[in-house]
């Protein structure tokens, strides 16, 4: 989920084309926007300031003042391209698309049916309860360091986002989440997201972990300035190896170890051997 972006406040010489770009009619008719520009879906869009911005979100602001950026704008006539202003209404994500649902097919007929429409961007699930055993098994992979350190996941890891990952319980569950839960209890609602204050995705220390939204998070990669362009190799803050370590790596691959014991030797995820095999990272070293 990409930041939400904050809308500005127009000067009267901007409102003024803007609101000549619209065919106003009745006050409870749908108002037709008659520019060319238009986002796929045909809403109206306007650029102010060299950026481009959504016409209904403008108008609604207008009208009723600013809206915090992470409630959106929709249409309640469903018509998107409508910019009467009597015609929008504000809500989550998760909100407008279980009305927009409800419109096309009507109520729900069952109960599951229901609580995946009232909830329709949720992917997280609650996650089970783990034995005792699992629970060790859980701690025996994490390095607890002190306890202000990140304390790193040493086993598997998510190939995309080097999240940890246990299996139990017959299911993958992602590392910082259950050493949340562990330490803290369930997480409710299920679809806060666990973030990390050290912006260290293997981190399993609870001290560095707290709850939040999608916006948060992205409001996190926003300010910490994580947009995918990553330092790699030994220029990476969190590096665990060296440039003298890759050839004797590449060696060990050559001659046909398990990428897992390799992994465990350095102290670093599976999926990160694996990127030096397949020459996704370190390739010039």
């Amino acid at each position: 989920m990409g930041k939400p972006k904050s809308h500005p406040k127009l000067t009267p010489e901007q409102q003024s084309r803007v609101w000549a770009k619209i065919e106003r009619g009745k006050p409870d008719a749908c108002w037709r926007w008659l520019a060319k520009a238009k986002d796929r879906k045909g809403r109206g869009k306007v650029r102010i300031d060299k950026r481009s911005y959504h016409v209904p979100r403008l108008l609604w602001e207008l009208t009723n003042g600013p809206l915090p950026v992470e409630l959106k704008v929709y249409e309640t006539c469903f018509n998107l391209g409508c910019c009467n202003p009597a015609h929008l209404g504000t809500g989550t994500q998760s909100e407008i698309q279980s009305i927009a649902w409800r419109h096309k097919n009507g109520e729900p007929r069952n109960r599951k049916l229901a609580q995946r429409v009232d909830d329709p961007q949720t992917q997280a699930k609650v996650y089970p309860a783990l034995t005792e055993d699992d629970q060790a098994r859980f701690w025996a992979k994490v390095e607890k360091r002190g306890a202000d350190d990140c304390w790193p996941w040493l086993a598997g890891c998510t190939g995309s986002y080097g999240y940890g990952v246990l299996k139990a319980q017959g299911r993958y569950l992602r590392a910082h989440r259950l050493a949340y839960i562990l330490t803290h209890g369930p997480i409710t609602p299920v679809n806060r997201v666990v973030r990390h204050t050290c912006d260290n995705p293997p981190c399993c220390n609870p001290s560095h972990l707290l709850l939040g939204t999608q916006v948060n998070n992205a409001e996190d990669r926003e300010t910490r300035g994580n947009h995918g362009n990553h330092a790699r190799g030994a220029d990476h803050p969190r590096a665990r190896l060296r440039p003298a370590d890759i050839p004797k790596i590449r060696k060990r691959l050559k001659a046909g170890e398990p990428q897992a014991v390799i992994a465990e030797d350095y102290s670093v995820c599976q999926s990160t051997i694996g990127d030096i095999k397949l020459g996704k990272t370190w390739a010039n070293a």
